[in-house]
């Protein structure tokens, strides 16, 4: 069974499925949304030639009937108005057996049948970027802790060591998705850091050449379309940073399947954390 919730700009959620006053009566856009192909005439020659193509944007259409169970209809009809408001962003949550996504968008119009004998809502949400995102995001790291504590022991007099922190130059991450996605990547400092590089498959590379990162610093790198940016969390004060990326530079995002992030530090390996993190993207419920 699909279940549904609605979250409004301010955190409000409201389950709209098992939910007694109200009933989902349908719930249309859930499909994957269909592509624009452009193409071109070659002279007097057979079919077209391709340029391009892109996903469109989603429209999320939602059929709801307020009931009379605790509350009588019209309270129930004022109350959801308070989540579906339009021109105001909101996040539409879908579960089943097999997916947990939520996807954002913009109410565009809420209709009601007012005079009809069953009171029905028709809501209609924009989603600027069609992909369902998977509720929870993965996640990749290039530290890597060996394990030292094994049994039989014996603890010497000046202490011994269970575990150790140790860096990694490449990891292996896997976007099980149907979609290729963009990555966050953050960078912790806990020394001096300088001549910052990231390379996707040994092919694609995302260099900081003139960046230095402080004790304390906090770097992040967002490749996510329409979120692309570098800022630094310095002392409490976010700087913007995306004029340090070095000519050349792609905002990779992985592929479907296994991708290999590789990492280049100039000076300061050992001082630096890296974190990545990323959202498995689906084309449909």
């Amino acid at each position: 069974m699909l279940r549904c919730w609605v979250e409004t700009e301010n955190g409000q959620k409201l389950e709209l499925t098992q939910n007694s006053e109200y009933d989902v009566i349908n719930i249309e856009g859930l499909n994957p949304v269909g592509a624009t192909i452009n193409t071109h005439k070659i002279g007097v020659s057979d079919g077209e030639h391709y340029n391009s193509s892109y996903v469109n944007m989603r429209n999320i259409v939602l059929y709801i009937v307020p009931r009379y169970r605790s509350n009588d209809i019209e309270t129930n009809r004022l109350f959801l108005y308070r989540y579906f408001r339009p021109k105001h962003k909101v996040r539409l949550y879908f579960k089943h057996d097999s997916r947990d996504v939520f996807i954002d968008g913009y109410v565009e119009t809420v209709e009601i049948s007012l005079y009809s004998q069953l009171e029905q809502f028709q809501i209609s949400v924009i989603c600027p970027q069609p992909y369902f995102l998977d509720i929870s995001t993965a996640q990749g790291n290039f530290t890597q802790i060996e394990n030292l504590f094994e049994f039989p022991f014996l603890i010497e007099q000046e202490g011994i060591e269970f575990s150790r922190f140790g860096q990694i130059d490449d990891i292996y991450i896997i976007n099980n998705g149907e979609v290729e996605t963009g990555v966050i990547i953050s960078l912790y400092a806990f020394g001096s850091v300088s001549g910052i590089e990231l390379y996707l498959n040994d092919t694609q590379y995302f260099k900081l050449g003139d960046l230095s990162l402080e004790i304390g610093d906090t770097l992040t790198i967002n490749t996510n379309k329409g979120e692309k940016s570098v800022t630094l969390l310095r002392n409490g004060v976010k700087i913007n940073c995306i004029n340090y990326v070095s000519k050349g530079s792609t905002w990779f995002t992985l592929d479907i399947g296994e991708n290999k992030i590789s990492k280049i530090i100039g000076s300061g390996m050992e001082s630096v954390n890296i974190d990545i993190n990323y959202y498995i993207k689906y084309i449909g419920v």
